[in-house]
């Protein structure tokens, strides 16, 4: 998968672990609903856009503030704060992947419009082939 809001999604795994292992203060229905929510949030993540700044490792060892932009599970991509460079998640290699200029120019209008700032329109986006084992 890609690696984002890891640490929100890890809680939210942790958290339904501990519920499923109170199975003497929970009913089998409440269990299985706690499955049911997990499922669905993790499933709705597949549908969404959005767009965030962080602080992330874009190359072993180095840190740098860059603004993300997720499309769903398909792409995650980010734009450095001088908008000039970019990169993709290569999902094989778990790295960092360079974009050109003309991919550079789709992540910053696909971060307007996940922001609100452009009307949404279709776009090019620098996906990678992933398949489920």
């Amino acid at each position: 998968d890609l690696p984002f809001h890891k640490a929100e999604r890890r809680d939210r795994i942790n958290a339904l672990r501990e519920a499923l292992a109170r199975g003497d203060e929970l009913t089998l229905a409440e269990r299985y609903g706690a499955i049911i929510d997990a499922y669905r949030d993790e499933l709705a993540r597949g549908t969404e856009q959005e767009t965030w700044e962080a602080e992330i490792e874009v190359e072993p060892g180095v840190l740098s503030e860059v603004q993300l932009y997720r499309y769903g599970r398909a792409a995650l991509v980010y734009v450095t704060p001088d908008r000039r460079s970019a990169a993709r998640w290569n999902r094989t290699t778990s790295s960092w992947e360079s974009l050109g200029g003309a991919a550079r120019q789709d992540v910053l209008k696909a971060i307007k419009i996940a922001e609100g700032r452009e009307q949404q329109t279709v776009l090019s986006a620098p996906v990678t082939k992933f398949s489920v084992q």
